[in-house]
């Protein structure tokens, strides 16, 4: 017991000695770690990233950056989900080495099939700004490990008009979309109705096929 003892307060002394050597930023708000870009052309950086995190992307940013992702890796394919009310695209996003582009290829190649969505709720835009950094960190960046073993599905913007009827907001950034679709009904509460082409769309072109 002695010796466990002492070997758990060695232990101990040696992860407080790492954690003061080493502290940990903790970011809250409107703050964020300088140089968060990193050294991303302006192709393949997010709208935040470009404007100080002062705005949130529109529905067409959406679409150029998943654009500027596709063309500069060979492991994505993208597939419309549905068309909105409003005549919105709303793209999804397949990440898979080698590339897949059939719900076919993905079953054949045996691996596990990961679906990421956001933005139901955009006056809530992270998971959206943050699903498309980890879209660019998983095809060109530190995340590429994780299609050895996984087919990444990503639908970044899934309430595609509602992430366009801006809004002003008091933080940042300044102008948010709403929390319904253009018809004024929330998509967090249509799983069983399917009342809305953006839960139909997910249904249909996700997880029936």
């Amino acid at each position: 017991m002695r010796k466990t003892g002492l070997a758990a307060l060695a232990l101990l002394a040696a992860v407080l000695a790492v954690g003061a050597a080493a502290p940990q930023k903790i970011y809250w708000g409107d703050s964020f770690p300088k140089g968060w870009n990193g050294s991303w052309p302006a192709a393949l950086q997010t709208v935040p990233e470009r404007t100080n995190y002062i705005r949130t992307a529109s529905s067409n940013d959406v679409l150029e950056f998943i654009d500027a992702l596709r063309w500069s890796s060979e492991n994505m394919s993208v597939f419309s989900m549905f068309t909105s009310p409003l005549r919105r695209n709303c793209p999804v996003a397949v990440l898979a080495n080698p590339r897949i582009a059939t719900p076919e290829e993905a079953a054949k190649s045996g691996k596990t099939v990961v679906y990421l969505e956001g933005n139901i709720h955009p006056y809530e835009p992270e998971a959206k700004e943050a699903l498309m950094v980890l879209m660019r960190e998983i095809l060109l960046g530190r995340k590429k490990r994780l299609l050895d073993s996984l087919i990444i599905i990503v639908c970044p913007n899934f309430n595609v008009d509602g992430n366009d009827s801006l809004n002003f907001n008091e933080g940042t950034p300044h102008l948010v979309g709403s929390g319904n679709n253009s018809q004024n009904l929330n998509l967090n509460r249509d799983a069983v109705r399917v009342d809305t082409a953006e839960v139909a769309g997910l249904y249909r072109s996700v997880f029936n096929r």
